[in-house]
């Protein structure tokens, strides 16, 4: 019989901010989005004080005293980090894993004896090696283990395991339907038009209905929910189909200089990310916004370039992206945000070197790849193109940012020895 785990790390932005600072592990902490906008992250202590996800932090500070709280930017360097130290000490227990997201990831217990044994072992040492506390649900489908989960976290406790026909219906008659993995808001609505509220409900209905009303998606969702186990393991993920770096500006700009500034520190970060995975670009779409949610005059525009050839190197890109940024560039306008797509992927390694007429298609092949060995070596940037410039004055604002602790030499946390 199939039996699936869905390990989580609990409020994983906040736990990686804790890690390096035990001091504020009873307090409550708040990890906000780019531009120190929404909250993202919430401690239990911020749940518990009314605080939702996504609220606005200029909000937050109207009706809350954050004076009380640990409030941080986003440091997903640090945040990566750590994801890929958990995702190790797990693949160490279980080769068969599926890395669901940052602080996610599904793992095959079908062959072990002891499967709740086996997760509180593994949480234990996660959180021994790395300091990040973890949910495990247990249960025969992916689907179940996601409310598996969610069950052990209401519970407060580290692992919850669902087994047997009996118990998955009393659990799935406790569940909305609408809070199921994988059902949206839009056939949530749907399902409580035709009275179905709870996962129970929807699970009774008959196979030709469902898949009459809602197809063969929700079908092999409400299969996964009897117990029938039918979304595999994903342990090799496909590549990316497109390539996306956007971000918001700290403070508007309507300067030309500092607007390709950003486009070339998104072209960088974005080609690199394309070269991991070993693909070259077909296409590339450069972008420009003003601040839609001010009263100023607006200007945005989303220009596409099709290459010749595929481009895997960032001096050739941000050649091109250059020219599409003239030809969309305004001035007058206030820009807030830049961004990039990179898309039509083939693989970088079936493309020829030089055509019949002898032009290299990927000229700076052998410059990208010791400046990706390099950034490895020393860090994501320590090696750029000057038109990424210094002093990045488009760069969002990162007021409550933590330090790189586990990247940087410089922010390793110092242990001061104490005479006792």
């Amino acid at each position: 019989m199939k039996t699936f785990a869905l390990i989580d790390c609990n409020n994983f932005f906040v736990s990686c901010e804790r890690v390096f600072n035990p001091k504020i592990q009873n307090t409550p902490t708040l990890v906000l989005s780019c531009n120190d906008g929404c909250a993202i992250s919430r401690s239990q202590e911020i749940k518990d004080m009314g605080i939702s996800m996504g609220i606005p932090y200029f909000i937050i500070k109207k009706n809350f005293n954050v004076s009380k709280m640990a409030v941080f930017s986003t440091n997903f360097k640090l945040y990566k980090d750590m994801s890929d130290r958990v995702m190790r000490i797990i693949e160490e227990f279980s080769p068969e894993i599926d890395v669901y997201s940052i602080d996610e990831a599904f793992i095959d217990l079908s062959h072990v004896k002891n499967p709740e044994k086996f997760c509180k072992e593994l949480q234990i040492k996660i959180k021994k090696y790395t300091g990040i506390p973890v949910s495990i649900g247990i249960a025969p489908t992916k689907t179940l283990a996601k409310l598996a989960n969610r069950l052990a976290k209401e519970n407060k406790i580290p692992v919850f395991k669902i087994k047997g026909e009996i118990q998955i219906n009393e659990v799935l008659k406790s569940a909305s339907a609408g809070k199921i993995w994988g059902i949206g808001s839009r056939i949530s609505l749907e399902l409580t038009k035709f009275g179905i509220d709870t996962a129970f409900s929807l699970t009774n209905q008959s196979d030709q209905w469902i898949r009459k009303n809602f197809g063969i998606g929700l079908l092999r969702l409400v299969h996964e929910l009897k117990g029938i186990s039918c979304l595999s393991m994903e342990s090799v993920k496909e590549s990316r189909k497109s390539i996306i770096s956007s971000r918001s500006f700290g403070k508007a700009t309507n300067d030309f200089k500092n607007l390709f500034s950003a486009v070339s520190f998104h072209i960088a970060n974005a080609s690199q990310q394309m070269r991991e995975e070993g693909n070259a670009a077909k296409l590339m779409s450069v972008s420009i916004y003003t601040d839609r949610y001010k009263d100023v005059p607006q200007h945005s525009r989303v220009e596409s370039i099709v290459f010749d050839k595929p481009v895997s190197d960032t001096l050739t890109l941000t050649k091109y992206a250059r020219g599409v940024l003239k030809s969309i560039y305004e001035e007058g306008y206030e820009y807030k945000k830049t961004g990039i797509t990179l898309s039509d992927f083939v693989p970088e390694n079936s493309c020829q070197v030089a055509d019949l007429f002898g032009e290299k298609t990927f000229e700076n092949h052998k410059l990208m790849e010791s400046i990706d060995s390099l950034n490895l070596i020393y860090g994501k940037g320590a090696v750029k193109l000057a038109s990424e410039g210094i002093d990045k004055e488009w760069k969002p604002n990162t007021r409550f940012i933590s330090g790189e602790f586990t990247t940087k030499w410089s922010d390793i946390p110092r242990v001061r020895k104490v005479n006792l």
